[in-house]
């Protein structure tokens, strides 16, 4: 845990567009749960022949007043286009927002090291080989790299998808 708090240091400067990545991760879960309402449309249409009336969906009275409403199903086709282009998206800039935030963090953590291997003294390289060295440090850095982005991506984006898919 001590490791993840030594790591956040160097996210916290970055904390704006790791902001607007979680808001896109956001929309990006709730259009994915839209996907899924989509379905639920589209046997509507193919019940009522034509016409798709919605009603009795959890979250979705609270918008309409608690009245149904009914539009044409040749509606959904676009809906379903719509939903998964927003959805695309809003994807692809958390996923570049997230990698823009741990390429920065990662360049801060590379010249703190650099800084930090500059200064030792010639008793430690003269101990070790230096393709250990070498190897630990790209392999090390790029495996932190790894967990800022696709870790702090799991833990926000996938409870939200399982919070707005849940009726």
């Amino acid at each position: 845990m001590d490791i993840y708090r030594r790591l956040i240091q160097y996210i916290v400067p970055h904390k704006f567009r790791l902001g607007m990545a979680c808001v896109c991760m956001l929309f990006c879960s709730l259009f994915s749960a839209l996907v899924s309402a989509v379905l639920y449309v589209i046997f509507n249409g193919f019940i009522n022949r034509g016409q798709v009336t919605i009603k009795d969906i959890p979250y979705v009275n609270y918008f309409t007043g608690g009245d149904s409403f009914t539009f044409s199903a040749t509606l959904i086709p676009f809906l379903v286009v719509g939903f998964f282009l927003f959805r695309g998206i809003f994807e692809f800039f958390s996923n570049y927002l997230m990698s823009n935030v741990g390429l920065r963090a990662i360049m801060h953590l590379r010249n703190d090291l650099y800084k930090h291997i500059a200064r030792l003294d010639l008793d430690f390289y003269s101990k070790g080989r230096t393709g250990d060295l070498i190897s630990r440090i790209m392999n090390d850095v790029s495996y932190i790299q790894a967990s800022i982005t696709d870790v702090v991506v799991d833990l926000f984006k996938q409870p939200l998808t399982i919070l707005f898919n849940i009726p």
